[in-house]
């Protein structure tokens, strides 16, 4: 009997000396694994959260947002906010990220982030959803609605665009459009119509003035109240043209409007005014104001391509060339 007795002790003496091995093993590959990600590298991609720098922007800075739960930049997107950069020197870029980068991009995030953070007007920030929308209009439908959205990541980025030139005034700018030449002499308040009836907003200025702030705060009380999760635009176009035709019923003659400059899409969408650039560089004045991804990866071949966006983002296409347009 006591031999059993001494036998199980020792059995039971050498299970938990075997499980006490096995957790300190695991342990310490944890802690391997955490000593081989925090290096100086990995610094370089843990951007400040808005709070911890005090944001204060200058009502005419240009936001990007990162609404992809990857919180990566593809390249084609690193281009927009190159371009943007090289045409407005003396605005600030601010590209906001609603997530941290995942694991398996952090090398091409790395090097993207060192190639924009070359440019001194290019500020890279990250920002607490929940603390960015805090007792606005929008805070339930960011952190309850959005739940259900078949579109999260634009409809995302729809509602913050708003609710950044409702804060702060400025320009927004959606990842695929690329600025060509600068947007100083425009006025306050701006849009872009896609033709006689429908507005384009992938690129939009709202200063905080009585009417911009006006526009805004109606274009978020418009998303909060109407707001459809399988409606791809819902929080973009159609919102802001609900908004937009109560200020301008004459929808032939948005162009007209008062307080408000509706641009036709052909300055800022089309590439034809680009085309001719690709073979010798030339005045910006002399180009449209900035033209849309998709119609250059649509409609031009890869050499022409190659050439335009080699002139308005060298630094991202130095490093990614052919992955460029991914």
């Amino acid at each position: 009997m006591i031999k059993t007795i001494k036998t199980r002790r020792s059995l039971i003496q050498a299970c938990c000396t075997m499980c006490l091995f096995i957790f300190l093993k695991e342990l310490y590959s944890l802690q391997q694994v955490d000593l081989s990600t925090d290096n100086p590298d990995d610094k370089e991609l843990k951007f400040p959260f808005i709070e911890d720098v005090k944001f204060s922007p200058k009502p005419n800075s240009i936001y990007f947002h990162v609404t992809s739960l990857q919180g990566y930049l593809r390249p084609s997107e690193a281009c927009a906010v190159e371009a943007a950069a090289r045409a407005h020197p003396a605005r600030e870029v601010y590209v906001l990220f609603t997530s941290p980068i995942v694991d398996y991009l952090k090398r091409n995030m790395r090097i993207t982030s060192r190639k924009l953070r070359k440019f001194r007007n290019i500020k890279l920030l990250r920002i607490h959803l929940a603390e960015y929308c805090n007792a606005t209009i929008v805070e339930s439908l960011l952190l309850n609605d959005l739940k259900y959205s078949s579109y999260p990541e634009r409809h995302t980025a729809d509602i913050l665009k708003i609710l950044t030139l409702n804060k702060w005034g400025g320009m927004a700018v959606d990842t695929n459009m690329i600025i060509l030449k600068p947007f100083t002499r425009l006025p306050p308040n701006w849009i872009l119509k896609e033709n006689e009836i429908y507005v384009a907003p992938g690129i939009m200025q709202f200063s905080r003035n009585e009417f911009g702030l006006n526009v805004t705060s109606g274009i978020l009380k418009e998303m909060s109240e109407t707001y459809k999760p399988d409606n791809v635009d819902i929080t973009g176009r159609i919102a802001l043209e609900k908004v937009v035709q109560r200020i301008c019923p004459v929808m032939m003659r948005w162009d007209s409007c008062k307080d408000i400059i509706i641009y036709p899409a052909d300055e800022f969408y089309s590439i034809d005014n680009v085309l001719w650039t690709s073979s010798h560089k030339v005045s910006l004045s002399q180009v449209s104001f900035s033209f849309h991804l998709d119609t250059l990866t649509n409609s031009v071949d890869p050499l022409t391509t190659a050439d335009i966006l080699d002139i308005y983002c060298p630094s991202i296409y130095m490093e990614y060339q052919e992955n460029l347009l991914n």
